[in-house]
């Protein structure tokens, strides 16, 4: 009985492991990514399995290529080919959008719980762990800490007696916070060498600190291979093959049943120029002449090649094929301010929240009609995903890195500027909290009765739907991000300054009692942060003028 208690509550301890949705086949990374088309990527592929399995002295194999060449599908194949294999001790895909896969709060207690699931053993020696205070407690401490107390104290002495190889694959580094690179890399180091069972293989765009990072390990082990280097005839045999197939007749009607066009084999070739050996060129086309709201691919083929034979080249880079995307919604020399603006606010939004929201709740959030994102949203489909629940979410990284760049983006009207951007949702942010924020939001009898939530809300028969209720998506989104977009903003605009003022004056502390309610009340003190930051300079502006 005693075991079976001790066993109950180390499997509760496991499952309260704060993790994030980032495994490989999770459902969002499975719609975004997935796996490289059959027949693609071959011998790269194939270095990388016999890397897993073999024994050439290195244990972290670094994938490095520029955007839009593939890498996240290449990350995806191995994991999946290594679980089928039993190999996959757990994965992480880093995601800009998403806050708990932006940056490595999550990242080793998500690992440490993919390898419970993995691994009975592992989940014992790791449960064990978690019942001591230390343990407990590093939950929520630094990454650096998380590695040594959750993974490599317990598993140390355990992973000795293996001899098949535990893969841990890391994808996208370069989407998670610039602070936080050191300690993924150095920690996922410490990792293969504390534990010479595991390699990691890890995706990422060439940063900085990471050439620095390779030119201080003494030892080696690390392997690094450039994505860019395979030979260009390879490249586009890969994606000649992927476009041929999706661009068949077979394929075109299962979108379209009655239509009879396909991709000649011209326009195959003309295609894979066009792509210039990015893969993400060759998938967004593909997406953009089956778009279902021109219902014409034929049609959207010849665009896209009339786009690319102005210049008789293939696109310049990811920068000028999304100008001819965005040509759908914005037209050269366009004076309709109202589409420039619509179309500014929803995908700006859509760039800079801090978490994917449903379009009924991003609505309430810039106070915009429903109707109106939807229309920005239909001609975007190529670039932006709408999910089942209506969730809008970017394809690729490299496209808001387009808009929002200065010098590559020239037209003032495709431009996002991330200033104008967060200043509009922090402002609407406060809008939202000094509309509904209030003392007591959920009438609980006494809120001092009880040391937890939990018991208050069960006492006073409060359910998670009155709970959605009192704090619908918009409050609690406000409330949790509102210091992320003010951070960035323009604090000279007078609007979000009063925004601001109101809230910090009268809803303080009411803004503390939904974060306490929701469980996100460890974002207070980061909120406070930002504050006191943006006053010291807001004041100095002041005195130096």
């Amino acid at each position: 009985m005693n075991n079976n208690l001790k066993k109950h509550t180390l499997t509760q301890l496991i499952i309260l492991l704060p993790r994030a949705e980032a495994v490989f086949d999770d459902y969002q990374n499975k719609k975004k990514s997935g796996p490289c088309f059959e027949g693609t990527r071959v011998s790269l592929l194939r270095e990388m399995a016999n890397w897993v399995t073999g024994s050439d002295g290195s244990r972290m194999y670094i994938l490095s290529g520029l955007a839009g060449i593939g890498k996240s599908t290449v990350a995806y194949t191995i994991a999946s080919r290594a679980a089928d294999l039993n190999l996959l001790g757990a994965s992480f895909f880093f995601s800009r959008d998403e806050a708990d896969r932006n940056n490595a709060k999550k990242l080793f207690t998500t690992i440490a719980y993919q390898l419970c699931v993995h691994n009975e053993t592992f989940a014992k020696a790791i449960g064990d762990v978690l019942v001591t205070e230390r343990g407990s407690a590093a939950t929520t401490k630094d990454p650096q800490e998380q590695l040594q107390v959750l993974l490599l104290d317990p598993l140390r002495s355990i992973v000795q007696l293996r001899d098949r190889p535990i893969l841990v694959v890391v994808d996208a580094l370069d989407e998670c916070c610039e602070d936080d690179v050191r300690a993924v890399l150095e920690g996922l180091s410490q990792l293969v060498r504390s534990l010479p069972s595991f390699k990691v293989i890890l995706t990422t765009r060439p940063l900085p600190y990471l050439d620095y990072f390779l030119g201080n390990q003494i030892q080696g082990g690390h392997k690094l291979f450039h994505l860019q280097d395979i030979e260009s005839k390879v490249v586009d045999g890969d994606i000649r093959i992927y476009i041929k197939y999706n661009l068949s007749l077979e394929q075109v009607r299962k979108r379209y049943p009655r239509r009879q066009w396909y991709a000649s084999d011209e326009q195959v070739d003309a295609l894979v120029c066009a792509a210039g050996r990015l893969f993400i060129i060759a998938s967004t086309a593909v997406r953009y002449i089956l778009d279902k709201s021109a219902s014409n691919p034929a049609a959207q083929m010849q665009k896209l090649l009339h786009a690319c034979a102005q210049d008789h080249t293939p696109f310049r880079d990811l920068g000028h094929f999304y100008t001819v995307i965005l040509r759908n919604i914005i037209p050269a020399d366009c004076d309709d301010d109202d589409i420039v603006s619509r179309y500014q606010s929803v995908v700006g939004a859509i760039i800079f929240v801090s978490r994917p929201l449903p379009v009924t709740t991003l609505a309430l959030l810039i106070d915009m009609d429903i109707d109106d994102i939807h229309a920005v949203l239909e001609k975007l489909q190529s670039v932006i995903l709408l999910s089942d629940e209506d969730v809008p979410r970017i394809y690729h990284k490299s496209f808001p890195d387009y808009l929002t760049d200065q010098a590559r983006c020239k037209d003032p009207c495709l431009r996002i500027d991330p200033k104008i951007g967060h200043t509009q949702i922090a402002a609407c942010c406060f809008g939202i909290t000094n509309k509904h924020l209030k003392y007591n939001i959920l009438g609980l009898g006494d809120p001092a009765r009880f040391m937890s939530n939990e018991d208050g809300l069960k006492k006073d028969g409060i359910t998670d739907l009155q709970l959605q209720e009192k704090i619908p998506l918009q409050l609690r989104y406000a409330c949790v991000y509102w210091a992320n977009h003010l951070e960035v903003a323009n604090i000279e605009d007078t609007d979000l300054m009063n925004g601001l003022a109101k809230f910090v004056d009268e809803h303080t502390l009411h803004c503390l009692e939904v974060l306490s309610l929701i469980g996100n009340l460890d974002s207070a003190h980061r909120a406070i942060r930002v504050v006191l930051k943006l006053l010291v300079q807001f004041a100095f502006t002041r005195y130096i003028k």
